[in-house]
């Protein structure tokens, strides 16, 4: 049984592009990180954290702590993905 185009095509989610990624541009995502981001440093000015490594009390410690941990992980994400991925041919009949 051969199969046709039709069935074999992947299907789309609602509001993907023919490129895939992201269904709206970059910009609006960019600014809406740093509003997020200039929001907990501002947070940051007005709790009164009592540091336990001397270094956890510099302004802006924590956000910028998250954001190296979370760039850590995608990095790591990225590396293993490249180790764990199979081929090409895994799922096709034999």
């Amino acid at each position: 049984m051969t199969k046709t185009p039709e069935t074999t095509a992947p299907r789309k989610s609602p509001g993907q592009e023919d490129g895939g990624g992201l269904s709206l541009p970059p910009l609006p995502w960019l600014i809406g990180a740093a509003v997020v981001l200039a929001v907990l440093v501002g947070a940051d000015a007005l709790m009164d954290f009592k540091p336990h490594f001397g270094v956890d009390g510099i302004f802006g410690f924590h956000a910028a702590y998250g954001l190296l941990s979370g760039l850590f992980v995608v990095i790591v994400a990225k590396i293993a993905g490249i180790f764990l991925k199979r081929t090409d041919t895994y799922y096709d009949a034999d």
